[in-house]
């Protein structure tokens, strides 16, 4: 489905009021005439995306309908668990969102791992989609695993000379390979940032540089 936006009187403020607003709308306790209830197995927010595990029970004395979810292994109890995936946008007060579960293969792959161990198992000819979805979840927490991670304090040297920004001293873009790095924490309560000081410039400029593009740098820690 395309996207639904509320309007700004409507829209919720904060992250709070967002879980609680989705939670609202696809995770229902019950619907009269229906054999299951539905509850909220776990619920994280990446970015602007947010991964609902929804859990789907049967009723007291009921079964679900053989017909029903039929890629997914089903729990001792009866349950099923799949997961839910909201795209979120706050443009002009209003905010919006776009949900897709992991059947039709979202392009957004960064949900924890720990949601993945939440879910029910795929059958063993899986529905190609979720199957690959949750492997590219996989992929994507390895490739960041495997990137470059520098502590406070290291200094580090690239194979090859990062340029960024112009210097100002001499009105040419600044390029430097090698760097010390540094937390930077911009506001009290909030999760400190690492920085990089460059070491071979006229004066040292602080620089943000990805794990990805160190890596990609080839960088290594020096002494």
């Amino acid at each position: 489905m395309g996207w639904v936006v509320y309007s700004r009187l409507r829209s919720p403020t904060g992250r709070d009021e967002e879980r609680a607003e989705l939670i609202r709308l696809f995770v229902p306790s019950s619907r009269e005439g229906e054999p299951f209830v539905a509850s909220l197995a776990a619920m994280s927010k990446v970015g602007t995306v947010w991964y609902m595990a929804v859990k789907v029970d049967p009723r007291p004395g009921e079964t679900l309908p053989a017909d029903m979810m039929t890629d997914y292994v089903r729990a001792r109890d009866g349950s099923i668990t799949y997961g839910l995936i909201v795209l979120t946008s706050r443009a002009g007060g209003e905010w919006g969102y776009k949900d897709m579960d992991e059947g039709m293969g979202p392009v957004q792959a960064t949900a924890p791992l720990a949601f993945l161990d939440a879910l029910s198992d795929l059958v063993h000819a899986p529905q190609r989609y979720a199957a690959d979805w949750r492997a590219r979840v996989r992929a994507y927490h390895a490739a960041r695993k495997a990137l470059p991670r520098f502590r406070p304090g290291d200094r580090v040297a690239t194979e090859t000379v990062l340029e960024f920004g112009e210097d100002p001293l001499i009105g040419q873009p600044i390029r430097a390979a090698r760097f010390e790095a540094f937390v930077h924490k911009p506001s009290r309560g909030r999760r400190g940032q690492t920085l990089y000081k460059t070491l071979d410039t006229q004066v040292p400029y602080t620089v943000r540089i990805t794990a990805a593009q160190m890596a990609q740098a080839g960088a290594r820690k020096v002494a």
